[in-house]
Formats: C-alpha cells, sequence, structure tokens
C-alpha cells in the first residue's frame, strides 16, 4: 500500500497554509463532455465511458450537466449516428467474414456504427453549441460551489503548449486558453477542478494560472489532473467495448473514487491513504499512478506544478533520496508488480532493450501490411477473374453479384489455398498490435518508476529551496487536489 508522507515537507507546507481538511466539503456542480470529432473517431470506449461516468456521478454532485458529440435535438433524440465502436466478426460466410478479409482493410469487418445512449444530454460538442452553453452554466454557479469537469474524448498538440486544445464534434477545437475563459464566467469563489483524459492533456495543466503562458496563480482555486503530458498520446479511444481490456485513466481514477473496480470487484490497494474514510481526489490520483499498467504517464497539477519549479542546481545538489515520499513508496510498489529495479541506470537499460523490441514488433507490422495488401490483390484479381463487377464496389453491377451470387463469392474464396495464408498473416498482424501495445505498456511502468522517484526528490528540494510564496502555491494546489467528491 502506499503510505502518506510523514516527513517534515507536509508539517512544514501545511504550517504555511490553512488546513485543507477543516472546513466541510461545498457542494459539487459537475460538466462531463465526451465523445469524438467526428463519427470515425468517436469511439465505443469514450461512450462507455461516460456512460459509467454518469452513472457514478449522479448520486454523488449537486448537479450534473453532460455534453455529448451529436448532442439531441428538440425531441430529445440523437440527431445522427455518433458513436463507432468493434465487435469480433464470426468467422463464417454468414458474416460475410471471407469477403471482407480479402477486400476490406485488417479488422473493419467488426466495425460498427450507432446513436450514443446516454441519457439526459443537454447539448452537443460541437463549439458553436458548446461554449454558450458552458458561458451560462458557469455564469450560473453559485459563490462557493464547487466546479468539477470531466472531458473523455480526444486532444491535439501544439509545440506551443498553451495551443494544446480539445477536440470538439464537428472537427472543431477549444484551446486551454479558451477553456480558462469559459471557467472565469463563474464565481471568483469557486474552486474548480478538472479531469482531463485526453491525448496531449499535460497542456492543460496551464489552466491553474490567470492566463496559459503566465505564472500568476488564477484568482479562483484551480487544480486538475491529466491522464499525460502535454507531449503524448493517452489511452483510452478504443473502438472496443470490453470493459476487461479498459487500462485508462478514466477507469483507475474513477475506481478509487468508487470503491470498487470496473468490473465491481474489490479493489487490489486501499486508496485512502489517510484512513478517513473517504478517497479524495489526489488520493484517486496516487492509487492510478500505483495500479495503472497502460501507457499513461499520467500527472497532477502539484506534480507539474514541482518539475517546473524546479531550479537548474537541483540536478547536480545533493539533495538524498526521499524514502517518506508517496511517490517513493508508488516507485517501490510499481517496481515489485513489474519485476523492475529501482536502480536508474538499470532501468535506462531496461528501456533501451525495450526501445529495440517496440521497433522491431513496428517493423515486422509494416511488413506484414506489405505482404497482406499483396496477397489481397492475388486473391481479387482471381475472384475478378469470374466476377468482374467485383472490382466496382458502389455500382449496379456489384450490388448484383452481391445479391445474387454471394454465397458462391465466399465458397471461392474459401477454395483458395491462399486464403489460409492471408487469415493466418492478417491473426498475426493483429496479435503483433496487442504484443506492441503491451511493450509501451511495460515500457511506460519503467518511465513511471523513474518519474517516482524524481519527484520523491523533487519534493525534498522543495522543502530546502522553495520561497514562502512558491510552498504557498504549491500548498493551494495540495488542497484543492485532496478535496472530495461527495
Amino acid at each position: 500500500m502506499i503510505r502518506p508522507v510523514t516527513g517534515c515537507l507536509r508539517v512544514s507546507l501545511l504550517a504555511l497554509a490553512v488546513g485543507i481538511s477543516s472546513t466541510a466539503e461545498a457542494a459539487t456542480d459537475a460538466w462531463l463532455i465526451g465523445g469524438g470529432n467526428f463519427l470515425d473517431n468517436s469511439q465505443g470506449q469514450i461512450e462507455q465511458n461516460v456512460l459509467w461516468l454518469d452513472r457514478l456521478l449522479q448520486p454523488r454532485v449537486q448537479s450534473l450537466s453532460i455534453y455529448y458529440a451529436a448532442g439531441v435535438d428538440a425531441d430529445g433524440k440523437v440527431p445522427q449516428k455518433d458513436v463507432v465502436f468493434w465487435a469480433p466478426p464470426a468467422e463464417t460466410s454468414a458474416a460475410m467474414q471471407p469477403l471482407a478479409r480479402v477486400f476490406a482493410p485488417v479488422g473493419d469487418n467488426g466495425k460498427n456504427y450507432k446513436f450514443h445512449e446516454v441519457q439526459g444530454v443537454r447539448g452537443s460538442t460541437a463549439k458553436d453549441s458548446l461554449v454558450p452553453a458552458l458561458t451560462r452554466d458557469f455564469a450560473a454557479v453559485k459563490p462557493g460551489d464547487d466546479i468539477l469537469l470531466v472531458y473523455n474524448g480526444h486532444g491535439g498538440g501544439n509545440p506551443n503548449t498553451s495551443l494544446n486544445h480539445l477536440k470538439l464534434w464537428g472537427e472543431q477545437t477549444l484551446d486551454v486558453g479558451e477553456l480558462s475563459a469559459l471557467f472565469n464566467k463563474a464565481p471568483a469563489s469557486s474552486t474548480v477542478r478538472f479531469l482531463m483524459t485526453q491525448c496531449y492533456s499535460g497542456g492543460f495543466q496551464k489552466l491553474i494560472f490567470e492566463q496559459p503562458d503566465s505564472r500568476r496563480f488564477n484568482q479562483q482555486k484551480r487544480c486538475g489532473f491529466m491522464a499525460e503530458s502535454a507531449w503524448r498520446e493517452s489511452e483510452g479511444c478504443a473502438l472496443g467495448i470490453n470493459k476487461e481490456d479498459f487500462r485508462d485513466y478514466t477507469t483507475y481514477f474513477f475506481a478509487a473514487l468508487s470503491g470498487s473496480t470496473r468490473l465491481d470487484t474489490v479493489l487490489p490497494t486501499d486508496p485512502d491513504l489517510n484512513h478517513d474514510g473517504k478517497v479524495s481526489y489526489r488520493e484517486a490520483h496516487l492509487y492510478t499512478l500505483q495500479t495503472a499498467v497502460s501507457t499513461d504517464l499520467s500527472r497532477a497539477t502539484s506534480e507539474v506544478f514541482l518539475e517546473e519549479w524546479q531550479p537548474w542546481f537541483v540536478r547536480w545538489d545533493n539533495t538524498p533520496n526521499n524514502p517518506d515520499s508517496e511517490y517513493w513508496h508508488i516507485a517501490e510498489q510499481v517496481a515489485a508488480s513489474n519485476h523492475l529495479t529501482l536502480d536508474s541506470q538499470l532501468l535506462w537499460l531496461q528501456q533501451r532493450e525495450l526501445e529495440r523490441q517496440m521497433q522491431a514488433s513496428k517493423t515486422q507490422q509494416e511488413a506484414l501490411l506489405i505482404n497482406i495488401g499483396e496477397e489481397q490483390k492475388s486473391l481479387q484479381a482471381q475472384l475478378a477473374a469470374k466476377w468482374p463487377e467485383l472490382r466496382n464496389p458502389y455500382t449496379l453491377g456489384y450490388v448484383q453479384v452481391i445479391r445474387n451470387d454471394l454465397d458462391a463469392v465466399q465458397d471461392s474464396i474459401l477454395a483458395q489455398p491462399q486464403y489460409a495464408d492471408l487469415k493466418a498473416s492478417q491473426d498475426q498482424y493483429l496479435q503483433l498490435q496487442q504484443q506492441g501495445l503491451e511493450l509501451e505498456r511495460h515500457f511506460t511502468q519503467i518511465e513511471k518508476v523513474l518519474r517516482m522517484k524524481k519527484l520523491a526528490r523533487l519534493q525534498a528540494a522543495f522543502q530546502r529551496y522553495a520561497s514562502i510564496e512558491e510552498r504557498q502555491q504549491y500548498q493551494q494546489l495540495l488542497s484543492c487536489e485532496e478535496g472530495v467528491l461527495e
């Protein structure tokens, strides 16, 4: 189990700030924004996350406003299909799998489209609809009430991370500064918390400032949690809808807050670090750092604050390791769970070997795709010799062949010796994709151990070198992050 900090850092910082648990929790108004930016990028896992979060948040917040993809029309109906998902097709002619293997990209036959099933959706995430809605919503927040914004969708990056953005329905965007301006519509006395799960989400750490490129804290108390850095992609947007496969930040974070896993099983470790009977947002984040086995190297605003605070000389000073830090204990737990050492030099060597394996897997996948394409072309040519209409999809002749001769076409495919080779190549490609993902996940666990050790050491250095103002700012972030959803 992760243990809380017991050393002088926590005691000293608390002495500089107002107590973080002595006052009652304010009422929380929550916003859940989800879905992709266009149909083929609005994956089933995103919808599954929003459906789950809807059930978890409803009884725990004062109000919940949901905006999802295409939204709903005036009659409360979803105006267009806005979810794409994948389900394994049967390996049968009835499922048209032989025809799909020969003519379609790998895995396409399991792709399906549907209308979202999220209930109580207030509107679309299209920018011209969402921005006015959030403007009204935040302006209506009562003074002193908390704001929780959870985003489950896609994000985009930019060399200037202040321009990192949410990808909204209709291929529109909302960047860090624009979201910050919307938060400003709420009372200055509001505490604003955000959970950003999208790719390049780390750029939204800058929401804590008055302006994204300034260092002055916003007059609202703000803090948040991000699935990834400002420069990396995150997990959580798979086409598959099997919850057993979900490894994204949402799945772990809200499992800690709800008290059970996504599959309604017992949590592998107790996230309640201070044993007060409640799980704070920060405790949920620390739980995620310890237990998640994914490609996400998630972070909290207080952690990024420490990293950006680091003076140049700290890299070479004699600040010792900080074994009392919660981050050091996470490093120990992650290392033990993944059969890793704590020795940085050996971890770097393991990273180099994993990079070699990941590159080899990528090269093998690329070669397989070329081979699959050649095998498909050969089979297509053989079929076209008898049914030339198959070369021209979306034509009347093509439709007539599918309507009248589909069984004969697929029987012909199955009779070809080359078909077995194509099937084997396609199945191997999918297996290599999964193996490559597992290699990336293991690589991230090594990165996590290294980063946790760094954060533990930064905490100790911060205690030695930080100014009073910096300590107060850091404690303000911790105070915000240690709020409780109830």
